[in-house]
């Protein structure tokens, strides 16, 4: 089952309060086998802007709270080695997710990863 943005942002908002508690259950299902959640790259990206923008989470913030719940039984992440690293560049290296996830699929985030800090500073 694929899973929508909506469905993450409640879970970790906990807004609106019932369907955040519907979120949290669809992930337990998960974790008991019940049900495969299936998610994108491109929806993790839309996450990650969410929190840092919206709910103005520091890059760190997110990424300590996803990385777990990526790691979860019953969670397929799509490109789950190239997410799980570009998420731990964001969040060390100050680069944003779509670069650090872009450069991640290359294999070539060790070498770029400081030229884009100096990019994305202008």
């Amino acid at each position: 089952m694929q899973i929508s943005l909506n469905i993450i942002l409640r879970l970790l908002t906990g807004e609106p309060p019932k369907q955040a508690q519907q979120a949290l259950k669809l992930i337990q299902r998960a974790e008991c086998g019940e049900v495969l959640l299936k998610i994108s790259p491109l929806i993790i990206a839309e996450i990650v802007w969410v929190l840092i923008s919206f709910y103005k989470q520091s890059r760190s913030e997110v990424a300590n709270v996803l990385i777990p719940l990526f790691s979860t039984n019953g969670i397929f992440l799509e490109d789950c080695d190239q997410v799980l690293t570009a998420l731990s560049v964001m969040a060390n290296k100050n680069v944003d997710f779509a670069d650090a996830f872009w450069l991640s699929l290359l294999g070539e985030i060790a070498a770029w990863s400081s030229l884009l800090i100096v990019i994305s500073r202008g």
